[in-house]
Formats: structure tokens, C-alpha cells, sequence
């Protein structure tokens, strides 16, 4: 991790970090020491509630369909962090290995068949800029042709062209107002998304997951933060 990076860290996480889910901290996985630190978190991109427990520590928390992200937790490095997910009648075994210093999501979704799945996306990020924002575009949708998000309104494309197996792009942005279009085989898809006034120093990330029933393209953000 890089010097920002970890003046970022610093500024925002304790020694132990726990998730906050419906105001209650849950501890899911042991926190690894401040230097060898990794962070993970879960995130939903389904239509309906799920239940993600770890495998050692018997603990649990569920993220709602209209709450989808949980924040980053601190996790130790390297060691296989097993657990399940539940979705419905349906149950993923996981298990997921963080690097040091990098950021690991796991994304749950619904495949083409209808059937919950889960995708593991890490980030290493090396640059922090205090005065920008920090965007990023996580594609899990194959059924969105051609892929664009656009700055609503404008001809300005932000992403394109991306993939969830690629190391997903992050661009710094100024902190403006900001709301983007998806664009699927070239026609507009779904509502335009407001983000919000974007805030420097913060990054945030886009999904683009199959909507109900894998019927429709769904975008939806989350704001990439640190719980204590």
C-alpha cells in the first residue's frame, strides 16, 4: 500500500474493525495486525435478502436488496477465510484469501438460470488523491451488450468496454454532482443513477449486475467505506 493509501487507513480504521450491519458491529473474521491488514467486504447483488456467516466464529449478518453493500472489514492476510452464503433455499460455500493491503469483495448475483452466485473482485489501490473522488465500475452483468456508463445527460462516457474478470478501472473525478446512465447495445438502460455530490478523499464503486430474473441490467453504488 502506498503512503496516501495508508494515511487514508489510518485516519479511518481502529485496531479492530468490525462490520455494521442494521446498527449492530458483527465480527465475522478475526482482524489481522494493523501492518499485515486486508480488507473485504460483502456485497448484494440480488433481489433478495442474504445471510453471510463465517465458518469459524459462528457469527452472521444480513444485507437487504435495498442496502446491498456492506462496508470494508479488516481481516488477516493470506489465511483462507471460509463461510457460507445463504440465498434463499440456496447455499455457497466460500472461501477467500486477501492479500496484504488489498481489498476484496465478494458479490453475490443471479445467474442466468435464476440460481444465486458469488464473484470475488480485489483491488490493489496505489493512489489516493485527497482533493478528487475515486470511481470505479464493477461489470457482473454478461447480458449488458457493450457496456457503457455514461455521465447522464452527456456524451461523456466514464467506463467502457470493462469486465469483472479484469482489474476493474478507477478514475479520479472532481467533486461534483454526479448522476450516470447505463448504456446496453448502444440504447439506454434503466433510470438515470444519482450519486450524490461526489466528496473528495472518498471512493465509491458502481455495479452493474443481471436484474430480476436476469430479465434487466441493474446499476447500482456503493460508497467504499471502513467500518470501526
Amino acid at each position: 500500500m502506498t503512503r496516501s493509501l495508508q494515511c487514508l487507513a489510518a485516519a479511518t480504521l481502529m485496531s479492530s474493525l468490525a462490520l455494521s450491519s442494521q446498527a449492530a458491529d458483527i465480527a465475522l473474521y478475526e482482524t489481522g495486525p494493523a501492518e499485515d491488514s486486508s480488507f473485504l467486504r460483502f456485497v448484494n447483488g440480488s433481489d433478495a435478502t442474504i445471510r453471510i456467516a463465517s465458518g469459524n466464529a459462528g457469527s452472521a449478518m444480513e444485507l437487504a436488496a435495498d442496502e446491498p453493500a456492506s462496508k470494508f472489514f479488516a481481516v488477516r492476510a493470506g489465511q483462507p477465510l471460509k463461510g457460507e452464503i445463504r440465498a434463499g433455499d440456496a447455499v455457497i460455500p466460500t472461501q477467500t484469501t486477501v492479500q496484504p493491503g488489498d481489498f476484496v469483495s465478494v458479490i453475490v448475483t443471479q445467474a442466468a438460470d435464476g440460481q444465486p452466485q458469488a464473484t470475488t473482485i480485489t483491488e490493489s489501490p496505489e493512489d489516493f488523491n485527497a482533493l478528487k473522488a475515486a470511481v470505479a465500475f464493477y461489470n457482473l452483468d454478461p447480458g449488458c451488450a457493450d457496456a457503457v456508463v455514461r455521465v447522464a445527460g452527456r456524451d461523456t462516457a466514464l467506463f467502457s468496454g470493462t469486465h469483472e474478470k479484469n482489474a476493474p478501472p478507477r478514475r479520479q473525478i472532481n467533486p461534483v454532482p454526479l448522476s450516470v446512465q447505463l448504456v446496453c447495445a448502444g440504447q439506454d438502460t434503466g433510470a438515470v443513477l444519482d450519486l450524490g455530490k461526489l466528496q473528495a478523499g472518498e471512493r465509491y464503486t458502481l455495479f452493474l449486475v443481471p436484474g430480476h430474473e436476469a430479465k434487466q441490467s441493474r446499476l447500482f453504488y456503493a460508497v467504499d467505506s471502513l467500518a470501526f
